[in-house]
């Protein structure tokens, strides 16, 4: 009982604190919040500008991580925010050597807002039940700096090969869960505006990412960016796995403009609108052509064990060629699903009693009287 006062007195502060920003579109119609509009609007003061503004002001103003990642799960689901803001910052920052890049967050609501997304989730909007579950795993990078150093280094990984790549690595020696510590071999920034330059390498890093990797991130506030026009991801939501699926959906959205329809969909969707964003003097998709192209799209979506073996046979080691089982009629499957069937094989007679049996029978007579 205790919880749910503290719950419901922590959701008014909340609403308080966005009607002082002139934000109430932000939660109005939500049955989390009935109960606080009929006095929440008693403080609401009028700013000027309009919703994408006066919210891209208070996200900036407050400056909390957690309702920060609440909002951008939900913005990640275009159905729901037809526009959604964006934050970034505004001022540069300079890297060399050994830097402290980022603390840990000292808010104590950690359980508040994990309850209010839920709550969300369970009573007004049921199709955020995937966002939730990614809002867990940030939690995670929020308040433990060693998680977002594994999904940073899991990125620089995979990218090394990437020409246009801005190197930077994680100190792990200096690395805990308060703090969290970067080297760079070389100096870098962090940068909000780039050069068409750097914009291109950008469009060409996430796509190698994407289908090289395996992997992308779908929101990202900074951009690490070296002398030369490299660039990496700095500021990032999280890591998200590729499927060939996926790499099919983003053929069929550039085609086509196709609208997502699973969660990872939206996610992708969401960091396409990001890429364009982060490079307005360029078509991002002029540099995807030999990804994009379908007829070479089936044979980048082959898993590295076809590698592997491609490898082997090249070096002399001919492992041969799987060949798949193939049943010339409906009749052969339905014989073999049948489980008075299974009783026929090799396999279930030599597990069975009358198998071993007279084996035992046999072995004991052997045994005693011999």
């Amino acid at each position: 009982m205790i919880n749910k006062f503290l719950q419901f007195i922590k959701k008014q502060r909340l609403a308080i604190l966005l009607a002082r920003f002139d934000c109430l579109f932000v939660i109005s119609g939500l049955q989390t919040f009935k109960y606080a509009f009929p006095w929440i609007k008693l403080f609401r003061r009028k700013r000027p500008g309009d919703k994408t503004e006066r919210l891209r002001n208070f996200l900036m103003t407050v400056q909390n991580p957690l309702f920060f990642a609440v909002y951008e799960e939900a913005a990640s689901r275009q159905d729901i925010f037809a526009a959604p803001v964006y934050v970034f910052p505004e001022d540069e920052r300079q890297f060399a050597g050994d830097e402290l890049y980022k603390r840990s967050a000292a808010s104590e609501d950690k359980n508040f807002y994990r309850s209010l997304l839920r709550e969300i989730v369970r009573r007004d909007y049921p199709e955020l039940r995937e966002q939730y579950k990614v809002f867990e795993r940030r939690l995670d990078t929020i308040y433990d700096m060693r998680f977002l150093a594994s999904e940073m280094e899991l990125v620089c990984e995979a990218v090394s090969g990437f020409a246009g790549f801005c190197p930077y690595e994680v100190d792990w020696l200096k690395t805990t869960r308060e703090k969290l510590c970067l080297s760079f071999e070389y100096p870098a920034r962090s940068k909000r505006i780039l050069k068409p330059r750097e914009q291109e390498n950008l469009s060409r890093l996430f796509v190698y990412m994407f289908f090289e990797k395996s992997l992308f991130v779908s929101y990202w506030r900074s951009l690490c960016v070296g002398d030369h026009s490299q660039v990496s991801f700095l500021d990032f939501d999280a890591v998200y796995p590729v499927t060939p699926e996926l790499k099919k959906y983003l053929l069929r959205f550039v085609q086509n403009q196709q609208n997502p329809h699973r969660p990872e969909e939206y996610k992708l969707r969401r960091a396409i609108m990001v890429l364009q964003e982060f490079c307005p003097d360029i078509n991002i998709f002029a540099a995807w052509d030999e990804y994009l192209n379908p007829a070479d799209f089936s044979p980048r979506v082959r898993s590295d064990n076809d590698n592997l073996l491609a490898q082997l046979k090249n070096g002399g080691f001919d492992l041969g060629q799987y060949q798949p089982v193939e049943l010339q009629s409906p009749e052969e499957l339905s014989y073999l699903l049948q489980p008075q069937n299974l009783k026929k094989g090799a396999r279930f007679r030599k597990s069975s009693i009358v198998y071993w049996g007279p084996l035992a029978v046999l072995f004991y007579v052997l045994l005693n009287y011999f």
